[in-house]
């Protein structure tokens, strides 16, 4: 069995709090695995990230649109990450670079919201 071939469960478990003093907007999850214990995953996506989502797919730059940012891409990015080092850290932060470092991750984010260009 290899590390893509475990089952993860990510339930989307809410937003955080308060993103003014962090310029990073936070989606909270749990994530089942078989055989593991659960955990509590933090995913903050700064400001500058969540804006290039936004714009790519027409949406405004607002604490709304952020927050769904947030939750569709942390959801895909915790399936990515544990997909390539087959753990999962408390909080996983993704930035604009992230998209430059895995440029697939747009792609899989239009997928996810079954919108195309």
């Amino acid at each position: 069995m290899t590390v893509a071939d475990v089952e993860l469960v990510i339930r989307y478990e809410g937003p955080g709090v308060d993103d003014s003093l962090q310029a990073a907007t936070q989606a909270n999850f749990l994530v089942l695995r078989y055989g593991h214990a659960a955990v509590e995953v933090a995913v903050l996506v700064n400001h500058p990230a969540a804006a290039y989502v936004a714009s790519t797919f027409g949406q405004g730059d607002d604490p709304e649109t952020r927050a769904e940012v947030a939750r569709i891409l942390g959801r895909i990015w915790i399936a990515r990450r544990h997909a390539r080092v087959g753990r999962l850290e408390p909080i996983l932060i993704v930035s604009r670079a992230t998209f430059d470092e895995d440029p697939g991750l747009m792609e899989a984010i239009r997928q996810a919201v079954n919108v195309r260009p």
